[in-house]
């Protein structure tokens, strides 16, 4: 699979797999604010790492006026 996710600057480096392309996809879906940290060994995928973030409404605190 020829995907844009692959590396266009080293011939050497392979394709990734297509099992971890959809990891990655997944780890990126409906993530609205955080990170999505990949950790790389060897050049291989050892872990994907996702932290969500919750954003709060900002309220008004009473000595605001």
């Amino acid at each position: 699979m020829n995907s844009p996710l692959t590396s266009q600057f080293d011939s050497r480096t392979e394709p990734l797999p297509d099992a971890t392309l959809q990891a990655i996809a997944k780890a990126l879906s409906g993530l609205q604010y955080g990170q999505v940290s990949i950790i790389v060994q060897n050049g291989r995928v050892m872990q994907i790492d996702r932290t969500d973030r919750i954003r709060l409404p900002q309220s008004k605190r009473p000595d605001d006026e």
